[in-house]
């Protein structure tokens, strides 16, 4: 669990994210940051977003991610395909 402390509203907070799956030969580790935090967040143990149907509320700050119907793996009905990721 993720817990930020001592954030004012508005400020911009960095943290490393690991992604995986099974399809993917090693994890990729990137930066996300959240631009304009809000000091309103409810807090849950883990969140799981399948992007099978769309984007689950997020949005693309930078880059370019396309929807597509195949290519998602471990037998789910679509994912988001990344155009450039470093």
């Amino acid at each position: 669990m993720f817990t930020a402390g001592g954030l004012t509203f508005g400020e911009t907070l960095t943290f490393q994210v690991e992604v995986t799956a099974d399809e993917m030969a090693a994890s990729k580790l990137a930066d996300l940051t959240v631009l304009s935090t809000e000091t309103d967040l409810t807090l849950v143990a883990s969140q799981t977003y399948t992007f099978e149907t769309g984007t689950d509320g997020w949005t693309s700050v930078q880059g370019t991610f396309n929807r597509s119907s195949s290519g998602g793996g471990a037998g789910v009905g679509g994912c988001l395909h990344g155009a450039h990721l470093t």
